[in-house]
Order: structure tokens, then C-alpha cells, then sequence
């Protein structure tokens, strides 16, 4: 947990403070001057050798110093601090992203304050300027908001260094780290056209621009290897349990049901998946399911999703050395980094019924994985 102390502060006249120590002491104790202890504890030590700073660093740690960070900031120092502002923390692909930035902040020198902007433009705004006043040096956005559009103009006003991950567009007014969607939705409509599939589903949201953009990308990928999409095949629900569940529904009861369904993230794919379970729809027998995301819960399904993984690590290893190179900066020109992701095949597609005939008699998961090393 970090402290914000002041270095001239003393003992309550009751004594249930304890005194904080200050630079001057820490210097005392290592044996140098304040002006060396400061280059150590202020996180410039370019101008001293190893061995003090080994004497500086095990004075401060044997008196539990702790820096002032506002006197830092006033400075125009870096504090050493990130906020990060998540659009739903409950979100597994935000929440996984965020454990990959607490987890890889200190490596490169940083502390984190984490905070939940609970799907709200002007709750994000105000977040964010709660943490330049308290001296953050950059602010990572995890998970785009919906109407975010609405929100950049006030932002911008802010001037703190930020990068913008899990976001849809490729325009962002700030820095991105962001995930090649057009990639993933190929490698799943290939994936299920390698099996047979022709009639293909979509289940997607209108909610979030990035989720748009994979029902777009579906329609375009399926036109391009000449497969008819129907508007009935591509529904569009909100993102929750329920919504995926509504969606199966909804495409099952066409006419035509399609034999294999692309949802635009695992919550929807999981949930479409136990969904058939109730309906006694055998998955993949009688009907293929493919995510996207790789969230944990993918693998913990039965049978366990076929998925499209993005690469929650190095999105954040990514964002984290824009703050460190200064690529956030909104002083400069605002950079993209688009990351690739990977098809995981698991157990939830198969070769629709009446195509495993020139496979024999092998079952849906021994002609998946004959299909899959065809292609490998």
C-alpha cells in the first residue's frame, strides 16, 4: 500500500503516531549526504555507484521510510504511480487484463491505483481527474464504455499520459493497445468452414464499438468465401448470461438453424453452451460453438469452447512500456500497437452431421482433431 507523508511531520503530542522518518535520516544512517540520498530514493541514482545505493536503499528499509509523493509530484517529479480505470471489473476479459497490469507494474517501477468506471462516461471522467489530482504519472483505460465517443473532448482536457486497452476503434485520440479483430473473426469462420460448416450464426451486441466490429467482420469474411448470410443469421443481444442464452434461442428457431454459432465473446459463447445443455442439444453432435476471448471459464465449460485467445499478458507487458518510454505521453504523437490473436481448438466444434461420412466412423472430437492436423 502506498503512503503519501509529509517529511516534516512529528510525533502527536499523544504519541499514537508514530514520527515518519525522513531523507535526511535515511542519509544519516547510509553515511552520505542528502543530496545523495535524494538521487537514490527519488529514483535517478545514475549519479551513484552501486555500492551506495545498496547503503541508501538498506537504510530506508531499516527505518520503513516512505517517499512523499506529493512533494514529487509538486516537483513535476514522477510519483511512480498508475491509475487504472476499468469498464467493468466484473468483465473477464478487463478483469484478466488488470491482473496482468498489478502483476507486471512493479516490475518496471510502478505502483497502481484500480478503480471501476461501472459502464459510465462521466463516472470515467471524473475517476481520471481525481487521479491527476493526486498525481498519477499516466492512467491505463481497460475496456472501451458505451457512447465513448462522448467522452474524448472532455478528456483530452485532462493532458495525462494515458493508453487506451481492449478499445474497438482504430482512431483513438490517445495511445492503444488493441487486439487485430478482423484476424480473429477469420481464423474462427476458417476453423468452422475447414469442418464443413456452410451455415454459419453469428451472436453478437450493438453495446460496444469492438463488438460491433467482429459482427461486421463476420459479415464481410463469410461474403468473401461466398457464403450467404441471412439477416436472421447474426443476432445482436446484450452481454450478459442471459443475452447468449436468448441468442441460441433465437437462431434456432429459424427455419434453416445454422449447424455451427461464432459468438463475439466467451460469456455469450459459455452461456450458449449451457443453454443447449437444457435443451438437450448435444454440442458438438449437433451443433458447433466458437468464443472469443479465452477467458478461464472457456476452458471449464463441457464440453470446454473452442475460442479466439487474446493476448490479455502482453497487453498489458505493452502498455506498461508506453508509460515507460514515454509513448504515452499526450505530448506526442498517440501510438497503436495491434496485437494478433490464436485460434485454441477444443472440444465444442466437429464436422456438422452427414460430413463426417468421408472421415468413417470417427467420432466428432477424433474428426476435429483429424481436420485440424489436415490443416497444420
Amino acid at each position: 500500500m502506498i503512503r503519501i507523508t509529509n517529511e516534516e511531520s512529528r510525533e502527536s503530542d499523544a504519541g499514537s503516531f508514530a514520527r515518519v522518518p525522513t531523507q535526511a535520516e535515511v542519509a544519516r544512517l547510509a553515511g552520505v549526504s542528502q543530496t545523495t540520498a535524494s538521487y537514490v530514493l527519488s529514483g535517478v541514482p545514475n549519479r551513484v555507484s552501486f555500492a551506495t545505493q545498496e547503503r541508501v536503499l538498506r537504510a530506508a528499509e531499516q527505518l520503513n521510510y516512505q517517499p512523499n509523493l506529493l512533494a514529487r509530484g509538486l516537483r513535476g517529479s514522477s510519483t511512480g504511480l498508475l491509475g487504472v480505470i476499468v469498464r467493468d471489473i466484473s468483465a473477464a476479459a478487463v478483469g484478466a487484463v488488470s491482473r496482468a497490469l498489478l502483476h507486471g507494474a512493479p516490475q518496471v517501477g510502478y505502483d497502481m491505483i484500480l478503480t471501476d468506471a461501472a459502464d459510465d462516461v462521466k463516472t470515467l471522467l471524473r475517476l481520471a481527474g481525481l487521479m491527476k489530482s493526486r498525481l498519477c504519472d499516466g492512467i491505463a483505460l481497460v475496456g472501451e464504455l458505451p457512447e465513448e465517443d462522448a467522452l474524448w473532448d472532455d478528456y483530452a482536457r485532462l493532458g495525462i499520459p494515458t493508453v487506451a486497452i481492449l478499445h474497438g476503434g482504430q482512431n483513438l485520440p490517445v495511445a492503444s493497445v488493441l487486439l487485430d479483430n478482423d484476424h480473429g473473426i477469420r481464423l474462427a469462420v476458417d476453423h468452422l468452414r475447414s469442418l464443413g460448416h456452410e451455415r454459419i450464426g453469428y451472436v453478437g451486441s450493438n453495446l460496444l464499438r469492438g463488438v460491433m466490429q467482429r459482427g461486421e467482420v463476420f459479415r464481410a469474411v463469410m461474403k468473401d468465401k461466398g457464403l450467404n448470410v441471412r439477416p436472421t443469421d447474426v443476432v445482436n443481444v446484450e452481454l450478459s448470461r442471459e443475452g447468449g442464452a436468448a441468442g441460441l434461442v433465437q437462431l434456432l428457431g429459424r427455419p434453416h438453424p445454422p449447424t455451427a454459432v461464432l459468438a463475439a465473446t466467451d460469456l455469450l459463447a459459455c452461456a450458449m453452451i449451457h443453454e443447449a445443455a437444457c435443451r438437450k442439444i448435444a454440442i458438438p453432435e449437433q451443433l458447433s460453438i466458437v468464443g472469443f476471448d479465452d477467458v478461464p471459464e472457456a476452458s471449464l465449460t463441457w464440453p470446454p469452447l473452442t475460442t479466439v485467445r487474446q493476448p490479455f499478458e502482453e497487453f498489458a507487458v505493452r502498455a506498461l512500456a508506453m508509460f515507460t518510454s514515454g509513448a504515452a505521453s499526450s505530448t506526442r504523437a498517440h501510438r497503436q500497437v495491434i496485437l494478433q490473436p490464436e485460434l485454441v481448438i477444443r472440444e465444442s466444434t466437429a464436422a456438422p452431421r452427414g460430413a463426417n461420412e468421408h472421415l468413417g466412423a470417427m467420432s466428432p472430437r477424433d474428426s476435429n482433431r483429424r481436420l485440424h492436423s489436415q490443416l497444420s
